[in-house]
């Protein structure tokens, strides 16, 4: 309801008790003490004065049953003028019990009736009732649309915006998390490339990457294809604490050798496909340092980049809200990461198509370890090709690039 039904009630039953007030009353009851003149001439109790009158007492005490207080404090009656007038005005005089009527307590308006304010206050508390029933009524199917429009919510797939977005971003890290994040980073830094004979020959070729499950989360990562098809909170387990994000890096890092090795790659590129996606799901592909606290996102802290999939912003290293960047991406979408390894700038690909580089991105390699990163506060499967087959975006297939030091087969 626009307006509330109780005021309108109550205006309602003042302007009845005005209405009958101004028009008399058969029954003109009550109200003692409330007339008009009473005049400085005194009036015995049997007598007004040289105007007064002698009615019938019973007359009057027939239709006026209930005696009052009048003007000069005798008990009596007040009575409709035109009664005692025998003609059209309105208004009261003051009968006494005797039957004497006082014409100067003649009042133009007629005191209170108790009839009238009986019959007044019986209709008000009727629309006082009738208001808040109406109220608890529009309460309740209020109540009742909240809650189904709560349950289609449920029930209903996530809006998503003509750009792919949704139409509300549902992530957002908790603040706990992010000191949790900021104290884990200071106690464990960022690891130091360091390469060996060991590691150059794995890195030799792109089937030697793939993702690894953190400590103590096997029950939140399943890892299939030796590593490179990962669900995210595939079993319904329930998340508490820092738990509500996860992100995880794989077990090798770029093959970026330092200079003036001529084993690295102009372009080191890597795509992920959105295999599987709950609706409400926010993934996150990227890159960070390790260690890394599995329960931040990539983007969100020091050192790392992520393209995040809600909103479409990319993150660097930013607990914040990101930058505006490239469309959002959903199921069946497939995002790329890229380096350029002459300026260590990061870009990124949206379904083959190449976005620009990312603003402030600039890899901290060769002297960090950086490694590919994916995360997501929900169930999803993502399927990560580091050049084990063509990739989506097809400069990589022409120019070879990928994660590896040899040259990786042309696809035709």
């Amino acid at each position: 309801m626009k307006y509330s039904s109780l005021p309108v009630a109550l205006v309602l039953a003042l302007l009845l008790v005005c209405v009958l007030a101004a028009h008399g009353s058969p029954l003109p009851k009550g109200g003692g003490g409330s007339g008009g003149s009473s005049g400085s001439g005194g009036s015995s109790s049997d007598s007004s004065g040289s105007g007064s009158s002698t009615l019938s007492t019973r007359d009057y005490a027939s239709k006026y049953p209930y005696v009052v207080r009048g003007p000069r404090g005798y008990p009596g009656y007040w009575v409709p003028a035109n009664l005692y007038y025998q003609d059209s005005r309105r208004g009261c005089v003051f009968v006494y019990e005797n039957g004497s009527v006082d014409e100067r307590s003649y009042q133009a308006t007629c005191p209170e009736n108790n009839d009238t304010l009986i019959l007044a206050a019986m209709i008000g508390a009727g629309l006082a009732l009738f208001a808040c029933g109406s109220c608890c009524i529009c309460f309740l199917r209020r109540k009742s649309r909240q809650q189904a429009a709560e349950r289609a919510k449920a029930e209903k797939p996530t809006s998503v915006t003509v750009d792919g977005s949704l139409a509300a971003p549902v992530h957002n890290a908790s603040g706990d998390a992010a000191a949790g994040a900021l104290e884990f980073i200071r106690a464990n830094p960022a690891r130091q490339l360091v390469l060996d004979a060991a590691l150059l020959e794995r890195m030799a070729s792109p089937a030697s990457w793939a993702f690894e499950v953190p400590p103590k989360h096997e029950p939140f990562v399943e890892l299939e294809n030796g590593g490179t098809c990962v669900t995210l909170f595939g079993q319904p387990i329930e998340r508490t604490g820092l738990d509500t994000d996860l992100a995880i890096t794989s077990n090798l890092s770029l093959p970026f050798v330092p200079p003036p090795s001529r084993n690295t790659r102009p372009t080191l590129y890597f795509e992920v496909t959105i295999a599987a996606m709950d609706p409400q799901t926010t993934v996150a592909v990227g890159l960070t340092t390790v260690p890394w606290p599995t329960f931040r996102l990539p983007g969100w802290n020091e050192w790392s980049v992520g393209y995040h999939s809600d909103d479409g912003r990319v993150f660097v290293s930013d607990d914040g809200n990101g930058t505006n960047y490239g469309k959002p991406y959903r199921l069946d979408d497939v995002v790329g990461v890229g380096v350029n390894t002459a300026d260590c700038t990061v870009f990124f690909t949206r379904n083959g198509v190449k976005l620009a580089t990312v603003p402030g991105a600039r890899v901290p390699a060769p002297r960090l370890a950086v490694h590919p990163a994916i995360g997501a506060d929900g169930k999803c499967t993502l399927d990560v090709n580091f050049g084990m087959r063509p990739f989506k975006w097809e400069p990589a297939n022409e120019g070879s690039f990928g994660l590896a030091l040899d040259v990786l087969p042309r696809y035709s």
